[in-house]
């Protein structure tokens, strides 16, 4: 029991390119770049194996999120963000891991925490907010519902699911 060296094995996302923006993950084991800024945050919220969705003005169905307000903290930010799209509260928050995004046109470059948890209470999307309301939605039914289906979010989505089953 000397200095053995500890070896880490990562999951590999795919790159891809959402228009100007050349897109991937890193698990949450991994150390994301620290020159990124965190501008927004997303969570995976999972109630009965299935992901809650929102319908969002301009997007479509996609996972709830989006930009942090002046002083509020990526967890802050996704709470309000599962309220404000879906209607839901959510429980225990666990840090999945961060969308790592650099705008080839802009030159910012983001990284996005990423979360998962459990619905703990359904409610109503509340009016006045971008969203046309929500639902339940199996990892089967996701590519032909979901506004951006690509190679990198089909790997996010299974990697997020065994994550929750293993939670």
């Amino acid at each position: 029991m000397g200095n053995e060296e500890q070896t880490y094995t990562y999951i590999s996302f795919p790159e891809v390119w959402w228009g100007e923006t050349k897109a991937t993950f890193y698990e949450a084991s991994q150390i994301p770049p620290e020159d990124f800024e965190i501008r927004a945050a997303l969570v995976f919220a999972v109630s009965q194996n299935l992901f809650v969705v929102a319908n969002i003005i301009d997007r479509g169905w996609c996972i709830p999120g989006g930009h942090l307000l002046p002083g509020e903290t990526p967890e802050e930010a996704v709470r309000r963000e599962a309220y404000e799209e879906a209607g839901i509260t959510l429980g225990d928050l666990r840090l999945l891991g961060h969308f790592i995004m650099r705008n080839s046109s802009s030159g910012i470059n983001q990284i996005v925490p990423t979360y998962i948890s459990n619905v703990t209470e359904f409610g109503v999307v509340p009016e006045g907010t971008e969203s046309r309301g929500m639902r339940l939605i199996s990892l089967e039914e996701l590519p032909d519902h979901y506004f951006v289906w690509d190679e990198l979010m089909h790997s996010v989505f299974h990697y997020a699911m065994k994550e929750f089953i293993s939670l």
